[in-house]
């Protein structure tokens, strides 16, 4: 069944505050396949909002494609990058393509640190959704998960266990440290 979602007159772009309302909108217990323009944030926020049920997005280059499954050890992406600092909050991982293209492969291996359940993760880097949407089912566990919107200068949290997180999906928090 299709539905659109529309957006609050917000300028055209999509706004942290707009998950709530996405939230109550799309059904938490389905697989779901989200299209259009947004975001790598909002793509990561409903992928995870869904979990464990699969999710699909559309990418322009390669069709409907589902998160990109990700594993860690050692690189087995070269064309990727990572930088990974540790803060007293959060770990912040940056991701960069230095050749602004990354093949979808079924499975990629990436030197992805593990982390405590009551530590949050910040995504950052110019990716496409598809991995962001990967890298926050990687990071399921932790406390929180934030990716960087640097239209924002502010990292908007996707995904935030009950139990763990200090901060709510949709909230927006700025990088430190």
């Amino acid at each position: 069944m299709y539905k659109q979602i529309k957006q609050r007159d917000s300028g055209g772009w999509w706004q942290p505050e707009d998950l709530a309302e996405i939230f109550r909108y799309l059904p938490p217990d389905e697989s779901l396949a989200l299209y259009g323009r947004g975001p790598g944030w909002l793509y990561a926020a409903v992928a995870n909002y869904i979990y464990p049920h699969p999710f699909y997005q559309f990418d322009a280059r390669l069709g409907w494609v589902a998160p990109a499954r990700l594993t860690s050890g050692s690189p087995g992406t070269p064309d990727l990058t990572a930088t990974i600092e540790m803060t007293g909050r959060y770990l912040h991982l940056k991701l960069a393509l230095p050749d602004h293209y990354l093949d979808y492969e079924a499975e990629m291996s990436l030197p992805l640190p593990a982390i405590s359940p009551h530590r949050g993760v910040i995504l950052n880097g110019r990716l496409p959704n598809w991995l962001y949407s990967g890298l926050t089912l990687f990071y399921h566990d932790a406390a929180w998960v934030g990716v960087y919107a640097p239209q924002l200068d502010r990292a908007i949290i996707v995904a935030a266990s009950d139990q763990k997180s200090t901060y709510a999906v949709g909230e927006s928090i700025p990088l430190t440290g």
